[in-house]
C-alpha cells in the first residue's frame, strides 16, 4: 500500500491489493471474535519483539517484506491445517482455521508472485543480503509464536517450559513441514546457496535436531548427486562443520574432490573418534525413492545403491536427463553456446537444437533468470533462421 499511495487506483492490479488487503483485515476480526468467543485475553509482546515488529513495517523493503509475510502465513498454514480437523481443538477456531486455510492459498500465491517481480533485477548482492534478513525474521516468527507470559500466568516455570518445548519432536516436525514448501520456492527463486543448504547439517552437528528418544544425532549422510569434481558445497562449509566438533568423511571418489577440499578432509580424518558426529559424503548418487519400512527409511538411488536412515531431510538440486542425440557436459547440463546446442569437442553447432533453464545453465536463478535465458535462446533461433532464408 505504501508504494501505491500515488497510483491510479483504479488500475486492475491497484484494485487487487485492495482486495487483498480487505481480506487480510477480515481475517484478523474473524481471529478477534473467535478469541472473544472463548473468553480469553490478549496476551502482550514483550518488549523486544513489539521494536522488531516496528522495525519490519518501517524499514522492511519490497521482497523481504513479501518474504517475511510468506514464512508467516506458510507456518499458519500448517498449524491451521492440524487445528481444523482435530477435535481437541475448541469449535470456534477449527472454524476460523478452516476459513483461513481455504482463503489464505490465494495470498500466500500473491506474495509469491509479488517476490518474483521484486526479485527480476535483483543483484546477487542484494539476493544475498535479503535472504539473511527474511531468515532472521522466519526465526523471530517462530519464536513468536510462543508467547512466555501465557505459560507464567499459568504458574509453570517457563525455564522448564522452554526445555520441554524445545525437546518436543512434534514442534520441530511441525516446522520442518511449515519450511518444505517455503524452501522449494526459494530455492527456485535463486535464493538458497550451497552454504543455506548444509545449515540443517550444521544444526543437527549442534545437537539441536534429536531422535524421537531425546538422543543427539551422530550419523549424518549426506547424498549428493552432483559428482565430487563438482560438488555443490565449498571448503567454508565443511570447515563450519569442523570447527563445530563434526567429523566430515567422503565414502567414495575422494581422489576427485578439488584440492582445498581434499586437503581439508584429509586433515580431520585423524580426528575421527568415539563421540564426534560423523558426516559422510555420498557424490554421484541421485535419490530416485524414499521407502519407509518398520525400522526407518530405504533410500534408493540411481546407481543402485542404497542408503538405511532412521529420517531423512530433503534438499533441492537439478540435473537435466540424458536424451539421445543431444550432447551432455559432465556436471549435467546440455552442452550449448548461448543456448545453441553444440558439440562439446568441436562447439560446432547441431542444426535445428536449442536449450533453455537449468538444463542450459545449471542449477541457478529463478524467474527473471529464466526470462533472460529464454530470451538469449530465441535470439539465437532468429538469427539462425534469417541466416538460413536469406541464404536461399
Amino acid at each position: 500500500m505504501r508504494r501505491h499511495h500515488t497510483v491510479d487506483p483504479m488500475r486492475p492490479d491497484v484494485k487487487f491489493l485492495f482486495n487483498e488487503c480487505a481480506d487480510e483485515n477480515m481475517h484478523s476480526l474473524m481471529f478477534v471474535n473467535a478469541l472473544e468467543s472463548l473468553g480469553v485475553r490478549y496476551y502482550r509482546l514483550d518488549r523486544s519483539m513489539a521494536f522488531l515488529g516496528w522495525l519490519f513495517r518501517t524499514f522492511a523493503w519490497d521482497e523481504v517484506a513479501y518474504g517475511i509475510v510468506l514464512v508467516g502465513e506458510q507456518m499458519f498454514d500448517v498449524m491451521q491445517r492440524d487445528w481444523m480437523i482435530d477435535d481437541r481443538v475448541a469449535e470456534p477456531i477449527r472454524r476460523t482455521s478452516y476459513v483461513h486455510v481455504v482463503e489464505e492459498s490465494r495470498h500466500m500465491a500473491f506474495a509469491r508472485e509479488k517476490l518474483r517481480e521484486r526479485l527480476f533485477r535483483a543483484s546477487r548482492l542484494r539476493r544475498v543480503l535479503s535472504m539473511l534478513v527474511i531468515a532472521i525474521g522466519a526465526h523471530l516468527i517462530a519464536k513468536g509464536l510462543v508467547n512466555p507470559a501465557l505459560y507464567r500466568e499459568a504458574e509453570l516455570d517457563w525455564a522448564a517450559v522452554r526445555r520441554d518445548i524445545d525437546r518436543n519432536e512434534h514442534h520441530r516436525l511441525m516446522f520442518r513441514r511449515a519450511a518444505e514448501p517455503l524452501i522449494v520456492f526459494l530455492d527456485k527463486e535463486g535464493l538458497l546457496n550451497s552454504v543455506t543448504r548444509l545449515d540443517v547439517v550444521a544444526s543437527m552437528v549442534r545437537g539441536r535436531v534429536e531422535t524421537v528418544a531425546g538422543e543427539s544425532i551422530t550419523r549424518i549422510r549426506v547424498i549428493s548427486r552432483s559428482a565430487p569434481g563438482r560438488p555443490s558445497f565449498t571448503a567454508s562449509a565443511l570447515h563450519e562443520l569442523a570447527e563445530l566438533g563434526a567429523v566430515p568423511v567422503v565414502d567414495r571418489g575422494a581422489e576427485l574432490l578439488p584440492e582445498p577440499l581434499r586437503r581439508l578432509l584429509s586433515d580431520r580424518v585423524a580426528d575421527e573418534i568415539a563421540g564426534r558426529t560423523t558426516v559422510t559424503l555420498s557424490f554421484g548418487n541421485e535419490v530416485t525413492a524414499c521407502c519407509p519400512t518398520g525400522s526407518g527409511v530405504r533410500v534408493l538411488t540411481a546407481t543402485g545403491r542404497v542408503f538405511a536412515a532412521d529420517s531423512v531431510v530433503c534438499a533441492m538440486g537439478f540435473t537435466a536427463a540424458v536424451l539421445d542425440g543431444v550432447p551432455m557436459r559432465p556436471d549435467g547440463v546440455v552442452s550449448n553456446g548461448g543456448g545453441r546446442v553444440v558439440c562439446p569437442d568441436s562447439g560446432v553447432p547441431v542444426a535445428g537444437l536449442y536449450v533453455v533453464g537449468w538444463a542450459k545453465r545449471g542449477a541457478k536463478g529463478g524467474l527473471g533468470d529464466n526470462r533472460r535465458c529464454a530470451a538469449e535462446t530465441v535470439d539465437k533461433i532468429v538469427a539462425d533462421m534469417t541466416a538460413e532464408v536469406s541464404g536461399r
